[in-house]
């Protein structure tokens, strides 16, 4: 990732926890502050490695798919998820596990 992309993700970032707290009735100096606190505790824990974010969470990826999965519908299943079938068959194994 480019540094002008990884200032663009650190700017997001700041903005949006900055927004939010506002919207939560918190000061604008202490959303500030806040924001700017966040931001460089994600430099410091992640900067210098590549990092990936998922557009969605994994567990809510896995119950949206068990919950369509109807027996026979593997490979609409997996396309309308984006997962494979092996992914899709753990995930079934490891539901009637835990069962």
């Amino acid at each position: 990732m480019a540094n002008q992309e990884i200032d663009n993700v650190l700017e997001f970032i700041r903005v949006e926890v900055q927004d939010c707290l506002r919207t939560r009735g918190v000061s604008n100096q202490v959303a500030e502050d806040s924001a700017r606190a966040v931001t460089e505790r994600v430099m410091l824990r992640y900067g210098g490695t590549p990092q990936y974010v998922s557009k969605t969470r994994r567990q809510e990826r896995r119950e949206a798919a068990l919950r369509d999965f109807s027996g026979d519908n593997h490979d609409a299943v997996c396309r309308r998820h984006g997962i494979s079938r092996r992914t899709l068959y753990r995930w079934l194994a490891e539901g009637q596990c835990q069962k």
